[in-house]
């Protein structure tokens, strides 16, 4: 076999194992090209003044970000402050100041999707359905899943 035949034929193989991974994962993420974003930036929207000021006091203190979904102005930032749940901080751009839109923390079942949906959508009514839809996801499946959501505080104690 030629050195390019073989070549080849591993980046079929290599393609083919992804595809059987990607569907035993079940459901395509409605996250893509939206999370995944610089957690450096996410650190610093939650870092400026303007934010700080409105957090509660639980994520004043050190808050990792772990996940940073975007669209356009809009900002879903995941923190886990030391004494408190994770969160999710919604963060709307106006301009180059941040403003804290609202402040998610909790569990919600996987059938209580549409709805999470919804109430993402209320936040105002520019708000991006398809982050929408990425949170929405995100809060009811996509935290359980494995790469590239894993590890964070939802799932970092399950079984791989």
């Amino acid at each position: 076999m030629k050195k390019t035949s073989r070549t080849a034929a591993l980046g079929i193989a290599f393609a083919a194992s992804i595809l059987i991974l990607t569907a035993e994962e079940g459901e395509a993420s409605p996250c893509s090209q939206i999370w995944q974003k610089s957690l450096t930036e996410a650190t610093a929207l939650i870092s400026a003044e303007a934010i700080r000021a409105s957090l509660p006091p639980v994520m004043l203190g050190h808050a990792p970000v772990y996940e940073h979904m975007s669209v356009g102005p809009w900002h879903i930032v995941w923190a886990e402050p030391d004494d408190g749940e994770p969160a999710a901080l919604f963060i709307k751009l106006d301009g180059k100041t941040p403003r804290l839109a609202e402040v998610w923390g909790g569990v919600v079942r996987e059938d209580e999707r549409r709805s999470i949906e919804n109430w993402a959508l209320t936040l105002a009514p520019q708000f991006p359905p398809r982050l929408a839809q990425c949170f929405a996801w995100y809060v009811t499946v996509g935290r359980y899943k494995r790469s590239p959501t894993w590890p964070n505080p939802f799932n970092r104690d399950a079984s791989r």
